[in-house]
């Protein structure tokens, strides 16, 4: 059998030493800007909630190409969606401080916001 030395280096050891990192500026980072939101389910007045009751008619049914679009992707039967986007939507919209709303199922849209693709 061959006889292995093991030998020691003869260099010197390395030391270790800390290095200062660079200074990092901490700045503060600006916070997302978020919505209002609401606290709890917000109170329309008499007249805004017999208003939307009564506002049953005058609406539309989903186009096909969203109404399949919606359809497909939430798996369920949007056939009875009824979009309101007229003049007097958008009034009861803007008396709640909404962009849109629902009542039952009939979506109500403030001005000009009912745009689909």
């Amino acid at each position: 059998s061959t006889d292995e030395k093991i030998q020691r280096s003869t260099q010197p050891e390395e030391k270790i030493q800390k290095t200062a990192a660079p200074e990092e500026k901490i700045q503060k980072k600006e916070e997302d800007k978020l919505q209002r939101k609401g606290n709890g389910v917000p109170v329309a007045g008499a007249n805004v909630q017999s208003s939307i009751r009564s506002k049953t008619n005058g609406d539309a049914p989903l186009s096909a190409s969203t109404r399949s679009f919606m359809e497909s992707r939430f798996n369920a039967d949007f056939s009875k969606v009824r979009i309101h986007s007229d003049p007097e939507s958008a009034n009861l919209s803007n008396q709640l401080s909404a962009r849109a709303f629902t009542y039952q199922n009939h979506i109500f849209f403030s001005r000009d916001q009912y745009q689909p693709g």
